[in-house]
């Protein structure tokens, strides 16, 4: 069964991109591969196969991970992040093209705990501000056991500008996850704080310019409600950025919050919007805009099952959905890391589901009133995780994931692309 696994999804000028990792709960290694779909869900490229998208990492004697990847769009190629477990933790990247050709089949290494940025980086988000990349991270360089949030800037030709990367938060104790969105002037950096004197998690944001300055080195709060927040979202509607997270301030469960900021750094929705209270535990929630309202999903969890949902909001903060609108279908009992694009007139959710002796990625259209589309879901890929079946079968898009290999052989990591 799946443990856990991270989804990615964006959107070029012609096909959704999807990166995602997936790990199963068997002692092997994570792998990562890319697909590509068009918006109608169709094959665009059904006779071809696999091929590697680093060729340093295949073979391995010894466990390795390369797992949480992060995909942004250029305009003109994807450039794919990762946690990469070669020869020590490290961050690495190349970039594709979106013929699926793979320009740095050796790869492009951002931050390693070895050489250039020691510190065991973790979990990269990645955004594009129309001349560079920004990839942020966790960094545990500082302080042990406790993580920063770390960025630097790579070019569309694929160079690192910050060889040693930079601080965007060095506040004491634990930063993580960091996500990140840009409004055409600077980024917004994102990602939840566990700072002495915080009752529990919070959200904390920095903006980071073109030019790599953060703009608040202290950084600022987005929300200090009493209990948890975490796993953060953000996105930007062309006049202020949402940023969601799971929260606990009213129930030991986890309920949906958000909160607009402004591009000049100002939290609009100092108490947070209610976006989602139900029965079930709400996570791992993920955020985009359709040009007139975003779209949030998350997973629920239930006692025996757990399911994709979703609910609009505005602009101005007003939640459309407050009921929730089912995503994945409530056949499906194990779903989990939901993550969301938008085209031209639709949304994309994908997510990965389990059964017992298989993990699948699967999705669904979602339009802009709210109506799924795809009602019995769409398979994006089938990849079994037990034994040494590398067998996928896919349907739809450009498609980054890490997912165990297990043999009775030594154990063998690749870091895969497969163009559909």
């Amino acid at each position: 069964m799946i443990s856990r696994g991270f989804l990615v999804v964006l959107l070029n000028s012609l096909a959704w991109t999807i990166s995602y990792a997936q790990t199963i709960a068997l002692p092997s290694n994570v792998d990562q591969v890319i697909e590509e779909v068009s918006r109608a869900g169709a094959c665009l490229a059904p006779t071809t196969g696999e091929f590697l998208l680093d060729s340093n990492v295949i073979y391995r004697s010894i466990p390795q991970l390369e797992e949480t990847p992060a995909v942004a769009f250029d305009g003109t190629n994807y450039l794919v992040v990762w946690r990469d477990q070669r020869d020590g933790y490290k961050i690495c990247g190349t970039r594709i093209s979106q013929s699926g050709t793979i320009l740095d089949p050796a790869g492009i290494l951002i931050c390693s705990h070895t050489g250039i940025c020691p510190g065991w980086p973790y979990r990269p988000g990645v955004a594009f501000d129309g001349t560079n990349y920004l990839v942020v991270w966790d960094d545990f360089r500082n302080e042990p056991g406790f993580g920063d949030i770390y960025g630097a800037r790579v070019t569309t030709s694929g160079a690192v500008l910050d060889s040693l990367g930079f601080p965007v938060s060095i506040a004491p104790q634990n930063q993580s996850s960091p996500v990140i969105a840009f409004d055409g002037t600077n980024y917004l950096v994102v990602w939840y704080d566990h700072r002495p004197g915080a009752n529990n998690l919070d959200i904390y944001g920095a903006r980071v310019t073109s030019s790599g300055t953060v703009l608040e080195p202290g950084d600022f709060a987005i929300s200090t409600a009493a209990n948890a927040q975490l796993w953060p979202a953000v996105a930007f509607d062309g006049s202020n950025f949402l940023v969601i997270w799971s929260d606990t301030r009213m129930s030991p469960r986890a309920d949906i919050f958000g909160a607009r900021v402004s591009p000049s750094g100002s939290v609009l929705d100092t108490a947070g919007i209610l976006i989602s209270q139900a029965p079930q535990n709400q996570t791992s929630a993920s955020l985009a805009h359709d040009g007139t309202n975003f779209l949030a999903v998350w997973e629920a969890h239930e006692a025996s099952a757990s399911y994709v949902c979703g609910a609009r909001v505005t602009r101005s903060g007003t939640v459309l959905d407050p009921e929730g609108i089912p995503i994945s279908p409530q056949s499906v009992k194990h779903v989990n890391r939901p993550h969301v694009a938008f085209g031209d007139t639709n949304y994309f959710v994908m997510w990965a589901q389990s059964n017992a002796s298989n993990c699948l990625v699967c999705g669904t259209r979602v339009d802009q009133s709210g109506v799924v589309l795809d009602s019995a879901g769409i398979t994006v890929s089938t990849r079994g995780g037990l034994g040494s079946n590398l067998n996928i079968i896919t349907q739809v898009i450009l498609i980054s994931y890490s997912y165990h290999l297990v043999s009775n052989t030594p154990s063998r990591a690749e870091l895969d692309v497969r163009q559909m």
